[in-house]
């Protein structure tokens, strides 16, 4: 894991706290950020720091098309485990805030994902 994966992940931990945590405070856990920091603080890191380098390691060429699968799986694994954890919390709509709050991250990640040049990420990527 170089430097600049780290790099790339803690600008999108920043990114999605910066869209996920006024979500969560807004329609399940008001007031409290520390919680609402908390879903993502959980299951970010994961992803990136477990179950992207594991899909990786065991991925061949012939599973390019099962990637996309693999992003909904995760996606679906981390709006679960968010909903548990405001659920936990006495949160308002854990579900809905949950769905909501990945679904605009994704967005915007996507989005931003799309802006940033390809050999720019490489470069960062290399070191």
């Amino acid at each position: 894991m170089t430097l600049g994966y780290i790099a790339l992940w803690l600008a999108a931990f920043t990114v999605t706290q910066l869209v996920e945590i006024p979500i969560y405070l807004r329609f399940s856990v008001p007031g409290r950020f520390w919680i609402a920091f908390g879903a993502t603080g959980i299951t970010h890191p994961v992803l990136w720091f477990v179950l992207i380098p594991a899909f990786r390691a065991l991925a061949s060429p012939q599973m390019a098309a099962s990637e996309s699968s693999f992003v909904w799986a995760c996606e679906v694994s981390i709006v679960v485990v968010e909903a548990l954890w405001m659920r936990h919390w006495g949160g308002k709509w854990p579900w809905a805030v949950a769905l909501g709050a990945n679904g605009a991250s994704y967005l915007i990640g996507e989005v931003i994902w799309k802006l940033v040049p390809p050999a720019a990420v490489a470069r960062v990527l290399a070191g």
